[in-house]
């Protein structure tokens, strides 16, 4: 919450809400039209200052100028209390606010400082890779690393084509995780979160991932083409919620032609990047923009929807479907990382 007391901070409304005065004791103030976000603002004191405080705020400046302009109607004491309920609810910001602390303040969530201590590994120099990065540098989280993911030359000349264009450019570590698989350790170690962005589904690569973070304690994000489809996650959480392995088991479970899936998985097992077809760049962008949605609550506060989740955007039949991940009694990859004293069935 923003302190009206203090005077080096100036504040104004948000962009994201739209205030609608209606008397001076009483405004409207809303999100959008079916937002769940919706507030009607009342002074039952009738002291005829809520709409000229609002207004006042239309442009950022300090409270305690505001407090002045408005002493004939309101004490001091009464103008703190207004202007702190206000900063809780999402409708006064501080000036200079992120984008993301903007429009989270209205979505269902408390105002946050910023993302600046953040860091966040990308596995990946394709094309999702490298919106990824570039959507959570503009969003300002702190320190965003990237690694080749077997990407080869053209990948890495469109990443560093895309980044200059939007975000700046994102610091590439040396080598690659086909070649070297100690970097995926190396980056693991090094970041808050990884996210392995594939232009195709790798298996090999997502079960090694897997198995490294799970080992470090370390949350990962999976994001990959398989065909016509896109899958997110689901957001692993070691020692909270299922893993890649739990997630894989699940799926192959659920095929009706089990055994052809099976026989497409192992050939797709030993694919290399370089062996991938091109992603439509639309599929790309939609893709990394489900993957940042997700992965920027979960750095402000540790929550996601994609913890234990995962969604597939089929491009085919125009459907999202979300998949809740079950944790196994006894996964052979994150079973060993478990606390002790457990549900006696998990």
């Amino acid at each position: 919450m923003t302190e009206p007391n203090d005077q080096s901070a100036r504040l104004v409304r948000n962009p994201h809400l739209v205030v609608v005065q209606c008397t001076e004791d009483e405004v409207l103030v809303r999100h959008g039209a079916r937002s769940r976000y919706s507030r009607v603002l009342r002074d039952d004191g009738r002291n005829r200052a809520l709409g000229p405080l609002l207004r006042a705020f239309e442009r950022p400046v300090g409270p305690d100028d505001v407090a002045n302009r408005l002493a004939d109607r309101i004490t001091r004491e009464q103008f703190d209390q207004l202007v702190a309920q206000l900063s809780d609810d999402g409708v006064l910001v501080k000036e200079g606010s992120g984008t993301f602390s903007l429009y989270r303040g209205v979505a269902g969530g408390k105002p946050i400082e910023g993302l600046g201590a953040a860091t966040v590994g990308v596995i990946g120099l394709g094309q999702i890779g490298a919106q990824v990065a570039a959507q959570l540098t503009e969003l300002g989280v702190g320190g965003v690393e990237a690694l080749a993911a077997g990407d080869g030359k053209p990948a890495a000349a469109a990443w560093s084509a895309h980044l200059n264009g939007s975000a700046g450019a994102v610091p590439v570590r040396p080598g690659s995780v086909d070649d070297d698989p100690d970097t995926v350790g190396a980056i693991v170690d090094d970041t808050d979160v990884v996210v392995l962005a594939l232009e195709g589904f790798r298996p090999a690569l997502l079960h090694r991932v897997n198995r490294v973070a799970v080992a470090a304690g370390r949350p990962w994000l999976p994001v990959y083409a398989d065909g016509s489809e896109m899958i997110v996650g689901p957001l692993v959480v070691p020692g909270e919620s299922a893993c890649y392995n739990e997630h894989e088991i699940q799926h192959e479970s659920s095929r009706v032609l089990r055994r052809e899936y099976l026989l497409y998985s192992e050939e797709q097992a030993g694919q290399s990047a370089g062996g991938l077809p091109a992603l439509l760049p639309p599929f790309a962008a939609i893709a990394a923009s489900w993957a940042v949605v997700a992965l920027i609550p979960f750095l402000a506060d540790g929550a996601s929807f994609l913890v234990g989740r995962a969604i597939r955007i089929d491009f085919e039949r125009l459907e999202i479907t979300q998949e809740h991940v079950l944790r196994l009694p006894r996964c052979p990859v994150c079973s060993p990382h478990r606390p002790a004293f457990r549900h006696p069935f998990l």
